[in-house]
């Protein structure tokens, strides 16, 4: 004679469920991805898409994340170099003394995006 089977605790089932798959991660940011929001050191607005891309590759080149965004304005296109983001001002400010000159004296922080 065979006992009716008995019921597994809802605990078990759930574990029972999810044996077979395998367990999801979250995706971790990458090492040194920079925010999405905070603050970012502006170094110059140009004309030239070729010398923010000049600008752009000389700091990549030093370490730095750069990076450049054309913009509308009433006197045309303008291709702004900005170096960062960083999440609060205060890093802002750090990463704007450790520039290059003349980058470090002419950088302006702006919030961003």
């Amino acid at each position: 004679m065979h006992s009716a089977p008995r019921a597994m605790p809802r605990h078990w089932r759930r574990s029972a469920r999810r044996a077979g798959r395998p367990r999801r991660r979250r995706a971790a940011p990458a090492a040194g991805a920079a925010p999405s929001t905070g603050f970012a050191v502006q170094l110059g607005a140009f004309r030239s898409e070729g010398d923010a891309a000049a600008l752009v590759n000389q700091l990549r080149g030093a370490g730095f994340t750069v990076f450049s965004e054309r913009v509308q304005t009433a006197n045309g296109t303008l291709h702004r170099v900005r170096v960062g983001p960083e999440l609060d001002r205060a890093a802002a400010e750090r990463l704007k003394s450790r520039l290059p000159a003349p980058h470090s004296a002419n950088g302006m922080i702006v919030s961003h995006p």
